[in-house]
């Protein structure tokens, strides 16, 4: 199973934000966190894209927050950009906010 590892890794990660950890550590262990559910949501639509080729899924539409989706986005990659010099920017205008 392709996913095991990466639920050990979550696993740890969750053990590691039970402890005591100062503002720095716990931002890290947030982005940690965060990365670590895109990198498994890459990975099960990977999965499902392979069921839907193989025509054994039936897709549906559900509603989700493109906000916090953009947010998340933006939180992955800030530190990396802020290392370089760059400036990131995220604006999305609230009435486009809901799907």
């Amino acid at each position: 199973e392709i996913r095991t590892p990466l639920h050990q890794v979550v696993g740890f990660i969750e053990l590691l934000a039970s402890t005591s950890l100062d503002g720095e550590q716990t931002d890290f262990v947030n982005m940690l966190q965060s990365s670590t559910h895109a990198l498994m949501a890459i990975i099960n639509d990977l999965l499902d894209f392979t069921k839907l080729e193989a025509g054994k899924m039936k897709l549906e539409i559900i509603p989700f927050e493109v906000r916090s989706v953009l947010q998340g986005s933006v939180a992955a990659v800030l530190p990396q950009a802020e290392e370089k010099g760059l400036k990131v920017e995220f604006n999305v205008n609230a009435v486009d906010c809901d799907i």
